[in-house]
């Protein structure tokens, strides 16, 4: 997001911005409430995809005339689930760019529900934020994963579709549970 950093800094462990001071930038949004929703929610659909390069220099923010600014959609998201699934790194491997949590946790094996309502607390979101998002995303989740596999049909290989749903599937059991 728009805030003049290197691009040695993008990742949170490289001295990188994290949820937190992202959220509090969108403050200054033309539609702060909106923004940071969105940008909130996205944190968990990175989770849920087992996206490791959510760093904030994929975030974008449009400048209007007078000054103003909004968030944009999101761009360039990769799942890594299928390097895991093949063997190539250990579960234990897949991080976050950006921590969740009291304790910043990044390790996506790790990552619970509870992270999720420790980052929301710290941002000043609404209490209920995590449970609307996730009551959302348990009606979005299913019907999108089978579009978007009837969409893509034999253009993307079965198994990199199936490594993708179902690290989608266990991380969202893991995020229901709770």
């Amino acid at each position: 997001m728009a805030r003049s950093v290197p691009c040695t800094r993008k990742y949170q462990k490289d001295d990188g911005l994290g949820v937190i001071a992202n959220l509090e930038r969108l403050k200054e949004s033309d539609r702060p409430n909106e923004d940071r929703r969105a940008f909130f929610e996205t944190q968990i659909v990175l989770w849920l995809l087992g996206a490791t390069g959510g760093h904030a220099k994929n975030f974008s923010i449009a400048y209007q005339p007078g000054g103003g600014f909004h968030l944009t959609p999101l761009c360039d998201v990769l799942a890594a689930q299928p390097v895991v699934d093949a063997g190539r790194i250990g579960q234990n491997r897949l991080t976050l760019a950006m921590s969740l949590g009291d304790n910043n946790y990044r390790r996506m094996d790790v990552v619970c529900r509870r992270h999720l309502d420790q980052t929301a607390k710290a941002a000043g979101l609404p209490k209920d934020s995590v449970d609307t998002i996730c009551h959302k995303l348990k009606d979005l989740v299913p019907s999108a994963l089978e579009a978007i596999c009837g969409q893509v049909g034999n253009e993307v290989p079965v198994a990199l579709r199936t490594s993708v749903v179902n690290g989608i599937q266990a991380r969202f059991e893991a995020l229901s549970m709770e």
